[in-house]
């Protein structure tokens, strides 16, 4: 059954903007071909959702938000959040249906401006990125977008039930309490998957790191790897 990763990002910075626009606009050339995991060939097939391709303008636009805040905005601030919608590999639907209705879900369901949505097709697999700011009621504020940590599982288990559900996409961290049989084929599955898809790993390398948080140790055993006493791995 398929799957989606719901990411949500707190952005901190006094112009974050700029730099999640450059890469999800595909604005650095760097970034195209090589290792990146980026496709020039496909960059046009990116689909922009919500806000153009005029970088100044958004960030005219990001501003004039910002302005609206009477109070002083601290240097620590949070004033970006982003969204990333990641279906896994084998979902069959239409993504652009998807989402689109992800980008509208969400904008509801936050009640925040949206300054950029874009659909990138020139990776391994179609993904969504949603640049938001935690503007609401009048007030910068993140921490009253997001709530404490439980509103954030209430959101995330909120757009399966309004939107996933309709795609037959299912919360795979809503699958906490696994037999051991689930957890053999679901360790059985991901080695096949990083082993056809090795690309996988710098794709979602973010990702990866927040599961291997969990207990790092086992995967360096697992891999043979040990940590030296200044918290450099020798490969």
């Amino acid at each position: 059954m398929p799957s989606l990763i719901l990411n949500l990002k707190k952005i901190k910075g006094v112009n974050p903007l700029e730099t999640c626009l450059k890469h999800n606009l595909r604005k650095i050339s760097a970034e195209l071909g090589g290792y990146s995991g980026i496709d020039a060939t496909r960059t046009n097939l990116n689909k922009i959702l919500i806000g153009g391709n005029n970088i100044p303008s958004l960030n005219l636009q990001f501003a004039k938000i910002l302005s609206s805040y009477k109070r002083k905005i601290r240097p620590d601030a949070v004033r970006l959040m982003e969204a990333v919608f990641s279906p896994s590999i084998d979902f069959e639907g239409d993504f652009d249906e998807l989402f689109r209705d992800s980008v509208e879900w969400i904008g509801r369901y936050l009640r925040v401006p949206i300054i950029s949505a874009v659909i990138h097709n020139d990776e391994k697999f179609p993904h969504l990125h949603i640049l938001m700011v935690p503007y609401q009621d009048g007030r910068l504020s993140a921490k009253t977008v997001y709530g404490p940590r439980g509103q954030l599982h209430q959101t995330i288990n909120a757009f399966f039930k309004d939107v996933g559900c309709k795609y037959g996409l299912y919360n795979p961290r809503a699958d906490r309490n696994l037999s051991y049989k689930q957890r053999a084929e679901g360790a059985s599955y991901i080695a096949d998957v990083l082993t056809r898809f090795p690309e996988l790993i710098t794709e979602r390398r973010m990702e990866l790191e927040r599961a291997f948080k969990i207990n790092p140790l086992l995967f360096m055993d697992a891999l043979g790897i040990h940590p030296l006493e200044s918290g450099r791995e020798e490969l």
